[in-house]
């Protein structure tokens, strides 16, 4: 740096402004410097203390509420018309609630013991009433097997449970000698038979039982078609079990009803539905041939009647209890055709149909164990 001015010479122009008289010499710059190098410390303690009261100044107050956050929409649920349910009759019976058996593992033992031979077990029979929209299919984009987004076809059906509250629960019964005879000469009731010996129950309804909707949604092909190594067609009879789809969930509740919450099978069976509660869900099935034209909708869970049966010949004195046994259990059965030979993107519910011709007398529903 040129110190002539401190000897008192006239230092050179460094820079002169073209529009103005001003001008910087040596001089003017050796100033400007030591007295910006002077004022540093305090613009740096300055800037400490302008950030330091910012933050106490944005720091929350402890007894104060938190700051309010913004909450999702929340849409209204939907007003739907008449009729877009269908509810299916639960179709109860009175004699599900006693099953007759024999006491196998003891006669294996004694053949002799005659009270063995026949036995009555009772049980408290629980349903729940289900009603169903029409059949519906939606096209998304999904993640596959290797991650990557693919366009795939969705039949979902959208139903509701609700729990009644009514449990059949069969308690003994006091008739009038009469009544009791003649009820002893009868040999059958309907289609189920009577012993002598048989000790008659009422029916009595509880409804203040919680219960849980455990589904499980098999969607059967009846008709579709697939080719062997030949090229020759041959029939296809294929079951799809209900997927776990949630954002296949997501797209079809914007799509229906944004204001009501559809559960999945999988969050279904978490629900407690209180008596005279009502909840919403969907079933979903992946990857269904599209050939298919007759298909039917397999529902289990919606109640707790069975039937059982054993074979006597599998029991012996060594036998472990329970061998030979067999249970079914009360299954509700959706019958649907599709007009066409084969299902196309974005198919609306008119397409689907209820009531196979020719299968099961063309019901459009029944009840069957399975």
């Amino acid at each position: 740096m040129d110190y002539r001015h401190v000897r008192g010479e006239t230092p050179k122009i460094l820079w002169q402004s073209p529009n103005t008289k001003f001008k910087m010499n040596q001089k003017h710059l050796f100033h400007f410097s030591r007295t910006f190098l002077q004022a540093l410390p305090f613009i740096a303690l300055f800037l400490v203390m302008a950030c330091a009261g910012y933050g106490l100044a944005q720091a929350p107050d402890a007894g104060a509420a938190p700051p309010a956050t913004s909450a999702p929409p929340v849409y209204p649920a939907r007003n739907l018309a008449p009729h877009v349910f269908r509810p299916i009759n639960p179709q109860l019976d009175d004699f599900e609630t006693e099953h007759i058996h024999g006491m196998y593992e003891i006669l294996a033992a004694n053949p002799d013991y005659e009270w063995a031979k026949s036995v009555t077990y009772r049980s408290d029979i629980w349903y729940l009433e289900i009603e169903f929209k029409p059949m519906r299919t939606i096209t998304l984009d999904l993640p596959g097997k290797d991650g990557r987004l693919q366009r795939q076809i969705i039949w979902y059906l959208i139903y509701k449970v609700r729990n009644p509250g009514m449990v059949y629960k069969p308690a003994p019964v006091r008739l009038d000698a009469k009544v009791q005879q003649h009820l002893k000469t009868m040999k059958a009731f309907g289609n189920h038979p009577l012993r002598p010996e048989r000790q008659f129950y009422e029916i009595s309804q509880k409804n203040d039982q919680t219960l849980r909707f455990i589904p499980i949604f098999e969607l059967v092909t009846l008709n579709a078609r697939k080719y062997d190594a030949a090229g020759k067609e041959v029939p296809d009879r294929m079951s799809y079990i209900d997927r776990f789809m949630p954002l296949a969930v997501e797209r079809i509740q914007a799509l229906e009803d944004p204001g009501r919450p559809l559960l999945d099978s999988v969050k279904m069976t978490l629900r407690n539905i209180k008596p005279g509660e009502e909840v919403w869900g969907v079933a979903l099935w992946q990857g269904v041939n599209p050939t298919t034209n007759k298909f039917s909708i397999l529902v289990n869970g919606l109640t707790n009647a069975h039937q059982w049966s054993e074979d006597s010949s599998k029991y012996g004195p060594k036998t472990p209890v329970g061998i030979g046994q067999s249970f079914k259990y009360k299954t509700l059965k959706l019958n649907y055709w599709v007009p066409g030979d084969e299902t196309s993107e974005g198919q609306r519910s008119e397409t689907f149909r209820m009531g196979i011709p020719g299968v099961d007398g063309g019901v459009d529903y029944r009840w069957i164990y399975k």
